[in-house]
């Protein structure tokens, strides 16, 4: 049960980085929550999911993944 706590505790951690940081209120660029494949994955996911046009794009700017 430990295992899972922690395991609940850190993906609730990175969640609440990712939040701030696409918010613009903490200074956790992508880099530290995501790995260098990780970003090369969601970049890849981005460009094959994002729809064409303005409403089906992503609002929020790239670099709060990129840091």
């Amino acid at each position: 049960m430990k295992k899972l706590e922690v395991m609940a505790l850190n993906v609730a951690l990175r969640i609440m980085q990712l939040v701030r940081d696409r918010d613009g209120k903490a200074g956790k660029p992508g880099p530290i929550v995501f790995s260098a494949k990780e970003l090369i994955l969601l970049k890849v996911l981005l460009n094959r999911y994002e729809g064409k046009t303005d409403k089906q794009k992503n609002p929020f700017q790239e670099n709060w993944r990129h840091g």
